[in-house]
């Protein structure tokens, strides 16, 4: 009885250490090979049979911080440097 609960923890600890090295393997190639954009990129348009680079086309993105969907000019947060976690129920 005490050779098959060995077995079964020694095969149990073994699932587990592959889990663990299989998810390091993965964080480590995923950093090692991160796509890191420089600061402007060039667009090639997949019609574009010639592959030449589109000059006269401008893409803007904005990015919109609506303070935590629901903060105020008023609040402080903490992530921010401040000190309140949640407004209180007066700036509610």
């Amino acid at each position: 009885m005490a050779i098959i609960v060995k077995y079964i923890l020694i095969t149990i600890a073994g699932i587990f250490a592959l889990a663990f090295f299989t998810c390091l393997v993965f964080f480590l190639v995923s950093m090692l090979t991160e796509f890191k954009p420089g600061p402007q990129e060039a667009l090639i348009p997949r019609g574009n049979p010639k592959g030449k680079i589109v000059q006269d086309s401008i893409i803007s993105i904005l990015s919109w911080n609506i303070g935590y969907a629901g903060m105020g000019a008023e609040t402080d947060f903490f992530y921010d440097g401040g000190k309140m976690v949640r407004p209180s129920r007066e700036l509610n």
